[in-house]
């Protein structure tokens, strides 16, 4: 089993560069025209401030090329035959599955999708790297499975937990929902800005650029605005803009338990943002005394590699329905997993 994880970001390469090494989570895409775009965290380099457009499903190019990369990242150079899951926000998740009664991607969506994984040309390691090709074939007894993501982490949540509110909180989204007797309770979900909601505020206190404002955030430190670019701690600035964000939200996602409060007494926080100590524990201060909060790291879910890293979670859902490619096609972060079929 493989797993890989890398940044939603893309940038067209310049026609003519210097030769450059790309970060290992990075490959380059080769359209038959010529064009190469770089998908990862290289992409920073050459387009610093963009970003992928949110949302988007089989049947548009953007969303296609980010698959592409993680399949390219994930495969490798060959020729493959994979059954698929994918994920999809709640708010989307009709875009992907063919009616309200099945999970099964709609007949559009999986020949476009079918069509754009059948070769793809990409290179790795470096900017000059030698240019490989990945050739991609859908298993086809197998329909591609749509999870939505809280959907999904629900799937991996232990037997003893049988009623709560999940929290799925990645950069892009936090989305909720509540579920009863191991049952989503479909009228409850909920979907606010994620980490990112909060990454802007600390911009507009600090008045940096989004890059700094990024690096700010994972390092808690930012330069101090001297032409010496002295570091200094914004640590504080960080947990007032992750409070501001949370106490923003925060009320409409717990206001879905209105008539389940004798039913649910936990919330379980999922995603990304598990690893995040300070939004977390903001967080944590904010939910009410009668809900218990754990995360998913707190419950010691097992997975084939050991404990589950929560940024997985919505990617290992998806597994657990016996695909051999699961891949969460994030806002921020492509994930994926990749089996043996």
């Amino acid at each position: 089993m493989k797993k890989i994880m890398m940044a939603s970001h893309t940038a067209t390469l310049p026609t003519h560069i210097p030769t450059s090494k790309l970060n290992p989570d990075s490959v380059i895409l080769v359209d038959d025209d010529g064009l190469e775009t770089v998908v990862g965290s290289s992409a920073f380099i050459y387009n610093p401030d963009g970003g992928r457009i949110f949302g988007g499903s089989p049947t548009d190019q953007h969303y296609q090329r980010l698959v592409r990369a993680l399949l390219a990242k994930g495969l490798g150079a060959g020729d493959h035959e994979i059954s698929v899951g994918l994920s999809a926000a709640k708010q989307h998740v009709m875009s992907f599955r063919a009616n309200k009664s099945t999970t099964d991607l709609n007949d559009e969506a999986t020949k476009a999708l079918a069509d754009a994984i059948k070769e793809i040309r990409f290179r790795e390691g470096s900017t000059d790297g030698a240019i490989k090709t990945c050739r991609v074939r859908l298993v086809e007894d197998k329909p591609v499975s749509v999870l939505y993501e809280t959907e999904a982490v629900t799937k991996i949540m232990p037997p003893q937990a049988q009623s709560y509110l999940v929290f799925q909180i990645g950069s892009g989204d936090w989305q909720s929902c509540c579920v009863v007797d191991r049952k989503i309770q479909h009228q409850t979900h909920r979907r606010v800005q994620g980490i990112s909601g909060a990454e802007q505020k600390l911009k507009e206190l600090l008045g940096l650029s989004l890059v700094e404002t990024k690096k700010a955030w994972i390092k808690g430190e930012r330069p101090d605005g001297t032409m010496a670019s002295t570091v200094v701690s914004c640590e504080a600035e960080k947990s007032r803009s992750a409070r501001a964000h949370i106490t923003e939200h925060l009320p409409s996602l717990l206001n879905s338990l209105d008539g389940l409060h004798d039913r649910i007494g936990a919330v379980v926080i999922s995603g990304g943002a598990v690893h995040d100590d300070v939004f977390i524990e903001q967080l944590k201060k904010e939910i009410p005394s009668d809900l218990a909060t754990v995360t998913l790291t707190d419950l010691q879910i097992a997975d084939a590699d050991g404990l589950l890293d929560p940024s997985f979670a919505c990617v290992v859902g998806i597994q657990s329905l016996g695909v051999s490619a699961a891949m969460d096609i994030g806002n921020s972060f492509l994930k994926g997993i990749f089996v043996d079929e």
